[in-house]
């Protein structure tokens, strides 16, 4: 449903960034419209039972945050076995690209139900860096023994989680990629990284 809401431009209604215009104001007419839009999309998307318990709702932001509360709960269950999943994937019999969309479909749907914080500073830029790192980790731990020897030698092996090359053609795996499946060209690119300085993490503009 946020999806929906973000393509059609009216995300706004529900997660607080698009406030009520007050009494007179010449965008009143027009955020009503728009509250009234978003109340009907959300109510048409639920059972008749669900239906009843909201069919009163006159704010769309707090009808959403009333169904985000009820559903919390059944959120954390679905996180939990998402991790579990993530952390328990191995390639195997798979190819490395089939490995990689496999465990990517487990990803985006994690981040899905994870609160992401909007923030456009340094920090938050280093948090988004930190994530990728621990993706690249979380793919490199499932990998057949023929990748993970090559991990624990000169280096350690990278990727982008993005779907785009970071350098260091797959081909450059060599005798590696024998029974793997992944191709010279193929967009999951294997780098070495070098170790990187850690520290804490300050976000400016919450302060």
């Amino acid at each position: 449903m946020k999806t929906a809401l973000i393509a059609k431009n009216k995300v706004g209604m529900v997660d607080g960034s698009v406030s009520k215009p007050p009494e007179g104001d010449p965008n009143r007419a027009r955020w009503d419209m728009c509250n009234a839009l978003v109340i009907s999309w959300i109510f048409n998307t639920l059972d008749l039972e669900l239906q009843s318990s909201v069919a009163y709702a006159t704010v769309a932001q707090d009808l959403w945050e009333d169904l985000r509360e009820r559903y919390s709960q059944g959120n954390d269950t679905r996180i939990y076995q998402l991790k579990a999943e993530i952390g328990s994937l191995k390639q195997e019999g798979m190819s490395v690209s089939r490995y990689y969309s496999r465990l990517k479909t487990l990803w985006d749907e994690l981040e899905n139900y994870l609160e992401t914080p909007m923030c456009s500073c340094s920090a938050f830029r280093v948090y988004t860096a930190q994530k990728e790192r621990e993706k690249t980790h979380q793919f490199l731990m499932g990998l057949g023994s023929e990748f993970s020897t090559g991990a624990a030698g000169g280096g350690k092996l990278g990727f982008s989680t993005q779907g785009r090359k970071t350098g260091g053609a797959a081909g450059g795996m060599g005798g590696q990629q024998r029974g793997t499946g992944l191709g010279p060209n193929q967009s999951v690119g294997l780098q070495a990284h070098q170790g990187q300085k850690r520290g804490s993490i300050t976000c400016f503009d919450t302060m």
